[in-house]
């Protein structure tokens, strides 16, 4: 169901939102990059973009996330708010 409403909200992304990924233990992720391998359904894959240009790829489980926030919206998204 997460991984659902996380490909859902990523479509956003794309008008220029930005996705934060509220972990339990209090860890803050906003990713450049999602992915919801099939081969592992029980984690998501993450890519952020360092300051140096390379990336950071991670592997978070579904249930260690606590919260997903899409920000900078210009207004409430209508495939999600009617």
């Amino acid at each position: 169901a997460l991984a659902a409403l996380l490909r859902q909200l990523w479509t956003h992304k794309a008008r220029g939102a930005s996705i934060e990924i509220h972990l339990g233990d209090g860890k803050l992720l906003i990713p450049d990059v999602y992915a919801n391998p099939a081969a592992h359904p029980d984690y998501a894959l993450f890519a952020v973009r360092e300051a140096n240009g390379s990336h950071t790829v991670t592997a978070i489980a579904w249930a260690a996330i606590q919260r997903i926030a899409l920000r900078q919206l210009p207004e409430p998204p209508k495939d999600l708010f009617g």
